[in-house]
C-alpha cells in the first residue's frame, strides 16, 4: 500500500484537483509483483472514488 498524497480543504464545500503520478518501477528496496490493483480516494475517513487497474510486466 502506497500513501501517495494528503491534502486539507480551505473551507467546507472547497473544490480541488489533484494529480498524481506513482512509478512502480524496479527497485531493490520493494518488489511489486504483476496483478490486480485498487486505486482509492479517501475523504474523511470515506472511500470516496475507486479505479481498478493490472500492473503488468515490464
Amino acid at each position: 500500500m502506497f500513501h501517495l498524497a494528503q491534502r486539507e480543504a480551505a473551507e467546507a464545500g472547497a473544490t480541488f484537483t489533484a494529480r498524481k503520478s506513482h512509478s512502480f518501477r524496479p527497485v531493490t528496496t520493494r518488489d511489486e509483483p504483476p496483478g490486480a490493483r485498487e486505486l482509492e480516494v479517501i475523504v474523511n475517513g470515506r472511500v470516496a472514488a475507486s479505479a481498478a487497474f493490472t500492473l503488468v510486466a515490464p
